[in-house]
């Protein structure tokens, strides 16, 4: 087995599922503060309009109570709906800042709002977030998954070829 020489810092695997984990913590942390971007701007934004502030009472108990289930529940299929929040979530912003929300057409034009920038970061981080978790847990049979050779080299696997998706990266070498 190869190893490092004395002193030099040392890669090592994590162990399986351990970024995932990570990422299941910073999408509740995500939600979370999507949640309060919004219940921070809830009070001016309910009394310009009802319907945008029932929108935003409903995103902030969406937002929340999908991040209690994520403390509660490992599932894949929650990571599509963190990303059709957010995606959702976006998509009124940019509504209301160009042709107006109905009922709603202050917010045209304002696109420097701090909250609404927060947001927006706050967004795309889960988007992106909810895409690195949902390419990396998708079904290892599938053409798209690639797998390492006995050569080492990764290969496009077979589309008969439903065996489970081997780790595709490694720390160590074998001698």
């Amino acid at each position: 087995m190869w190893s490092y020489p004395e002193g030099q810092p040392q890669l090592r695997a994590s162990p399986p599922g351990q970024p995932l984990v990570l990422m299941r913590v910073v999408g509740v942390l995500g939600l979370l503060g999507l949640a309060l971007i919004h219940l921070l701007d809830l009070p001016d934004t309910a009394d310009r309009s009802l319907v945008d502030g029932l929108a935003y009472i409903g995103l902030i108990l969406a937002s929340m109570g999908i991040a209690g289930v994520m403390l509660i529940i490992d599932r894949r299929e929650i990571w599509f709906v963190v990303a059709l929040i957010a995606m959702t979530t976006f998509a009124a912003y940019a509504l209301s800042r160009t042709t107006g929300i109905p009922g709603d057409h202050v917010d045209i034009g304002d696109w420097r709002d701090p909250l609404g920038i927060a947001s927006n970061f706050v967004e795309g981080t889960l988007v992106l977030l909810a895409a690195a978790v949902l390419i990396a847990t998708r079904h290892p049979g599938r053409r798209s998954a690639l797998r390492l050779e006995s050569s080492g080299r990764a290969a496009a696997p077979s589309s008969s070829d439903d065996s489970p998706r081997p780790e595709l990266l490694s720390t160590s070498r074998r001698g």
